[in-house]
């Protein structure tokens, strides 16, 4: 399966191959008042509605979003529908979220988060993969150049 990285699975006994590292946008409307920035500093958004999926964020950075945010919504409905991220911007809200989303969302503008924050994605398997995932994890090493 396609996971991000947790230390879980390091401890569950079974292998973790890194695909992406992700860094982490704000996606908004196309009119909102930071829409013109090249890179968004989190005490830019304290004047805006925040939202985010929280399975989205080490510990560390959920910490510093609440600390330094006044309106900040937590959505961590099982999923996060790209509908529902395209309406939450065009009510003015901004959503962070790793720079995967961007692309399935052409009518909002991506703008980098200006931290060093990153997302790890990877795939989680068995130690021992049958041929046919063994060849799929090939394809995945060739296709990312791992």
């Amino acid at each position: 399966g396609e996971t991000p990285f947790h230390l879980y699975v390091q401890q569950s006994g079974l292998e973790y191959m890194k695909l992406i590292d992700l860094a982490y946008y704000c996606l908004l409307c196309k009119d909102h008042p930071l829409a013109n920035q090249k890179k968004i500093r989190l005490e830019e958004l304290r004047r805006c509605t925040v939202v985010i999926n929280s399975r989205q964020f080490d510990r560390w950075a959920l910490e510093e979003m609440t600390s330094t945010l006044f309106n900040f919504q937590i959505d961590d409905h099982a999923t996060v529908m790209v509908q529902k991220i395209f309406t939450q911007c065009q009510n003015r809200a901004v959503f962070i979220t790793p720079a995967y989303y961007s692309r399935f969302l052409s009518g909002l503008k991506a703008i980098p988060l200006d931290r060093n924050w990153r997302r790890e994605y990877g795939i989680v398997y068995r130690k021992s993969p049958s041929a046919l995932i063994q060849r799929y994890l090939d394809l995945a090493r060739e296709f990312y150049a791992l």
